[in-house]
């Protein structure tokens, strides 16, 4: 008894790639194959998909997509926020920075390459301007006053029901809107 077995195939495919100037090379064995019994289409389709993965995966074959990218000029994009998180985020990141301001809540703008940290008007008595915030620092601002919020959406302030400056009525709910 040698172990063969009637009707019982070995399926087997051997090459190399890519074709040009190969560098890898592979054996593929597939043992009792179903569906057909021949290696070109058994063990053939996993070489080849075997293949394309390793291809589609080997940087050496690609060029990098950010490969002479330009850098960006001046300062990310920044809007409203707790002057300290921004503080924060500058230094984080090493962009320079001159805060003007040594207020809770700051409005960023950008000068010579530099973000500019202003005063941004936050009264206790008036409803603030929360356009541009996040939820987290508009919620805050808001609820310093006495009133409620109610969100929808995710991101950014884009819209607040009840205008900026407005005398605030504690108690009174004021719908903001993220996108």
């Amino acid at each position: 008894d040698n172990n063969y077995e009637d009707n019982r195939y070995l399926a087997s495919f051997a090459g190399y790639f890519p074709a040009d100037n190969p560098i890898y090379s592979c054996i593929v064995v597939v043992t009792g194959p179903t569906e057909d019994i021949y290696g070109a289409v058994v063990s053939g389709t996993v070489f080849t998909a075997i293949a394309n993965k390793v291809y589609a995966s080997s940087l050496a074959y690609h060029k990098p997509v950010n490969e002479g990218a330009k850098r960006q000029k001046g300062i990310p994009q920044t809007k409203v926020g707790n002057r300290k998180d921004l503080i924060e985020l500058f230094d984080r990141f090493r962009i320079p920075y001159a805060s003007l301001t040594d207020k809770e809540y700051g409005i960023v703008r950008e000068e010579n390459e530099k973000a500019v940290i202003e005063r941004r008007y936050v009264g206790r008595e008036t409803v603030p301007n929360v356009v541009g915030m996040t939820a987290k620092d508009a919620v805050y601002l808001i609820e310093s006053t006495g009133m409620n919020v109610r969100m929808e959406g995710y991101g950014r302030v884009v819209s607040q029901s009840i205008k900026a400056g407005t005398e605030a009525a504690p108690g009174v709910v004021i719908k903001i809107e993220l996108k």
